[in-house]
């Protein structure tokens, strides 16, 4: 069924052909249910001991991909819909724009592997999905978490940004202006944060204090 589903959700996507444009209602629809049962993948693979909670077995696990497709309900298709078309009305303009999805942080000391959301043309950014326009700290930590363990500076982030899905509101700060608002130090040097980061991290032992 697994096998299926990605045989499908490959055709679907070359009929469609969705790269870089504003998809009509139907269309969307259908990738969007796509979508969202990639994302339960995705929260089965990052939680596998929360399987039996999974919507992919509950109430009885899907036999079909017809009934992985009937997973979402049609006011979660709206949701996903309007997000995805007020990204594309507001910011089209960055879908050509050099991108990397999920980029990976590899493990130091006591920080294990990490991956974020994605880097477009040299902006680290988060995705927000948070009914509330509000940024909450854990969020900017996040950032600046990535930022250095980027220590030999691989993704070259010139810049972090946060994006509120759904209020289509792009922040993005210069890397010296977002170090600064959140040390209150204007002199702080990435290299050497970096350095101080990494060095903190490998020093750390899991379950102990620094």
């Amino acid at each position: 069924m697994i096998e299926d589903f990605f045989d499908r959700l490959d055709a679907t996507v070359e009929a469609i052909a969705p790269v870089r444009q504003r998809l009509k209602d139907e269309p969307e629809k259908l990738l969007a249910r796509y979508c969202y049962v990639l994302a339960l993948f995705e929260q089965l693979h990052r939680s596998p001991a929360d399987f039996k909670y999974s919507r992919l077995l509950m109430p009885r696990p899907k036999q079909s991909v017809d009934e992985l497709l009937a997973i979402p309900t049609d006011a979660e298709i709206d949701d996903l819909c309007a997000m995805s078309w007020l990204f594309y009305d507001r910011y089209h303009d960055r879908l050509s724009l050099r991108s990397v999805l999920n980029p990976t942080f590899e493990r130091h000391g006591a920080v294990s592997v990490s991956d974020a959301d994605l880097i477009v043309d040299g902006c680290l950014m988060e995705i927000i999905a948070s009914i509330k326009p509000e940024i909450k700290s854990p969020s900017l930590w996040q950032l600046a978490g990535y930022l250095l363990l980027d220590d030999n500076d691989k993704y070259k982030i010139r810049s972090l940004g946060i994006y509120m899905a759904r209020q289509g509101k792009l922040l993005q700060w210069p890397i010296a202006d977002f170090l600064c608002l959140l040390t209150g130090n204007d002199t702080a040097s990435l290299a050497q944060l970096r350095q101080e980061f990494c060095t903190l991290c490998r020093s750390v032992r899991l379950g102990r204090g620094a």
